[in-house]
Order: structure tokens, then sequence, then C-alpha cells
């Protein structure tokens, strides 16, 4: 019987870390767009197509700081454990305190992960696997796994599953590079590597759709800034759907980069 968790999730404090990173990524975009403004007036240059460069230029960065963090945070909540059978399952706390959509929500939402992260690595865990049935049924147990890819941090993993209802899916997870023994949780991986997936193979490259999202973006935006009332070289009705349209094509460019990282 073994437990995998990093050393973060282990050492407490998940609440507090998720909403300081994110009040942080918040502080850090405000702190840049005033300092944008304030050095436009100070130098004297045209406002309208300094602001809009730097609010997009911002916004990207607060969107792959997020994706980050939000990484970061997945891989604290997870618990890897190992039964005395061999059998490999993955247990996610947050999935037993759903976060909802508003500020409060979210931060009555981490403070229950973080209790019951506490409560799970605190016994209950060794509790059920000591049982013959051990977690089946009540957490994914991995099949196979189908791709593995070291990056900064830690390894991204996508894996052959059989769900709680007995279905079999596939799942993205992290590891954290801080991990405790993390060396023989890669040897568990490795061996569960070999086994053929149950699931048919899909194409995980996503160049396509990243090349089409990106170009469309480009188009979009070089329209936004065309029609945009300090510049005015087309039409300024067209400002407000071009700008909508690129934040759609953005969006997609970050979903098709996430999706290609993990290796899915």
């Amino acid at each position: 019987m073994k437990l995998w968790l990093s050393r973060s999730g282990r050492r407490g404090g998940y609440a507090a870390r998720l909403l300081l990173r994110t009040a942080g990524v918040v502080v850090l975009a405000m702190a840049l767009t005033c300092a944008a403004a304030a050095a436009a007036m100070a130098f004297d240059w045209p406002r309208e197509p300094v602001l809009l460069t730097a609010v997009l230029a911002i916004t990207g960065l607060a969107v792959g700081i997020a994706v980050g963090i939000g990484r970061r945070g997945a891989a604290d909540t997870l618990v890897f454990c190992r039964d005395d059978a061999g059998r490999l399952f993955v247990v996610d706390a947050r999935s037993y305190a759903p976060m909802k959509a508003n500020g409060r929500n979210l931060v009555a939402a981490a403070r229950r992960t973080q209790r019951v992260l506490g409560n799970l690595t605190g016994g209950v865990l060794q509790k059920y696997m000591a049982q013959p049935q051990s977690l089946t049924g009540l957490a994914p147990q991995v099949l196979a796994v189908e791709n593995r890819k070291p990056s900064a941090g830690g390894d991204a993993l996508v894996c052959v599953v059989r769900m709680p209802n007995g279905a079999e899916a596939r799942q993205s997870y992290w590891i954290a590079g801080d991990m405790d023994d993390r060396d023989e949780l890669l040897r568990e991986l490795e061996r569960l590597s070999s086994l053929e997936s149950r699931v048919e193979p899909r194409d995980t490259r996503h160049t396509g759709p990243l090349l089409v999202s990106a170009a469309a973006a480009a188009l979009f935006g070089a329209l936004c800034a065309a029609s945009h009332p300090a510049v005015a070289v087309l039409d300024g009705r067209l400002y407000f759907p071009c700008l909508g349209l690129a934040f759609c094509a953005v969006c997609a460019v970050v979903w098709f980069t996430v999706k290609r990282s993990r290796g899915e």
C-alpha cells in the first residue's frame, strides 16, 4: 500500500496558496495596465494603440500565468494510491468540494478541498485500501498510460482509466516535480505504459486546429486594430464584432495549446 502526494499538498495551505496566487495575477494585471497608461501619458505616446496593445499583451500574460496556477493547484490535490494488489488509483480531493462561479463559493470550496485532502491522507484512503475491493467503484483506476510528457515542474499524463461507474475513459493528470518517492511512481506508470490501450487511440497533435485558430486570431486582431477609432482605416462598426471573434480565436489557441502540451 502506497500513497503519493506532492510536498505542497502534504504540508497543507492549499486554500491560502490558491487564493494568494489568484489575487497576485489580478494585482499584476492591474499594475501593468496602470503602468502602461502612465507611460503613454508621460512619453506622449498615442494612447489608444498603446493601451490596446498593452491590454492584449497583459491579457495573454495573465491567461498563461492562470493556466500554470491551475495546473499546480490540480497537482496539489491529486493523490496516487497503489493498493496491496498492485492496482493504481487516482483520487482528486477537488471532486469532493466542487467550486461554483462566484468568489465567495471559490474561497469556501478551496477551504473544503484543503480539509478533504487532509482527511483523505490522514487515514481514510488507507482504511478503504485495506479492504478487498480497495478503491474500486470509488475512484478512477489507471489501466494504461498512453502518454507521459515531462515539462517544467512535473510530468503531464494521459491515462486510460476505469471510472467508478465501470466505464473506461481518458483522463489527464499532472505529477508535481516535488512529490516524495516520485521515481517509484514513475516506474509504476512506466509499467502501465507498456499495456495496450483499451480505448481507440486518437491523434494527439492538434497542429491543424492550432494553426487555424492562431491564423484566425491574427486576422481578427488585425481587423480589430484597423477598425479602431484611433486608426480608422476600416469602418468603426467592425471593431466590436472583430474584437469578439479575436477573443474567441485566442481562447481556441489557448485550449489547443494546453491539449497539445498535455499530449492529449
